[in-house]
């Protein structure tokens, strides 16, 4: 399958440059995913979770502060949504 060029890609990094956090939404199956593991192999720094993952997302559900100050920054998370208790550890971190 022949990869899309993402126009997207050098906005992304500018962004991350200025603002501690970057939310990236879309549609199902639209490459968001796809696009954030291409940045990080890019040499883009940063630790990618997947709470498709089970054992992360029962980790972060179990105590979802410790799970954010021990993840460390920069920090990727794909698929967020499946565990809203992080959304305020991760206000408190910035």
């Amino acid at each position: 399958m022949k990869a899309i060029k993402r126009q997207l890609q050098p906005l992304i990094l500018e962004a991350l440059e200025s603002f501690p956090v970057v939310y990236i939404n879309g549609p199902r199956q639209a490459g968001k995913t796809t696009l954030v593991k291409e940045l990080l192999a890019k040499d883009f720094k940063a630790k990618f979770i997947t709470f498709d993952d089970t054992l992360e997302r029962a980790a972060a559900t179990r105590n979802p502060f410790g799970y954010v100050q021990e993840s460390g920054t920069p920090l990727i998370i794909d698929e967020v949504q499946m565990v809203p208790e992080l959304f305020r550890p991760l206000k408190k971190l910035v």
